[in-house]
C-alpha cells in the first residue's frame, strides 16, 4: 500500500521535535494537524464513494442473472455469485484501502492533537535543565 507507506513517512517528519527549533515546530502544529484533518476528509469521501459504486454495480449485476439467467436464484445465491466477480472484488479492495487510511489519518490527527503538549514538556523540561 503505496499511499499508507507514504503516510507513515509525512508522520514521522511532522511529528520531529528537535530542541533548537521548538519555535518553529509550536507555529506548525495547527497547520499539521488541518492537513491530516484534510487528508481524513479525503478518504472518508473516497470510502463513500466506493459505497456508492458497490451498490451501483451490485444492483446491476443482480440484474443482470435475473434478465439472462433461465435459473431463478435466491436472494442469499445471488449475493454470493456476485461476490467473486472482479469488480465487486476490486471495489471491496478499495474499500478496505480508504478505510485503512482513514483510520491512520484518524490516528495521525489524534498524535497531532496532542503535539502542543509535548513541546510544552519539553520546554519546561529546557526551563529546569538551565536553573
Amino acid at each position: 500500500m503505496e499511499m499508507l507507506d507514504k503516510y507513515i513517512e509525512e508522520l514521522e517528519k511532522d511529528l520531529g521535535i528537535e530542541r533548537f527549533s521548538l519555535d518553529e515546530k509550536t507555529l506548525m502544529v495547527p497547520g499539521i494537524k488541518g492537513k491530516w484533518l484534510s487528508k481524513m476528509a479525503k478518504h472518508k469521501k473516497e470510502q463513500k464513494n466506493y459505497e456508492r459504486l458497490l451498490t451501483d454495480a451490485k444492483a446491476k449485476l443482480f440484474k443482470e442473472y435475473e434478465t439472462n439467467s433461465d435459473i431463478a436464484y435466491t436472494k442469499a445465491t445471488l449475493d454470493k455469485l456476485i461476490l467473486g466477480e472482479d469488480i465487486i472484488v476490486k471495489i471491496y479492495s478499495n474499500i478496505n484501502a480508504e478505510r485503512s487510511l482513514v483510520e491512520f489519518c484518524e490516528k495521525a490527527l489524534s498524535i497531532t492533537s496532542s503535539m502542543t503538549y509535548d513541546i510544552k514538556n519539553i520546554i519546561e523540561w529546557s526551563k529546569l535543565e538551565l536553573t
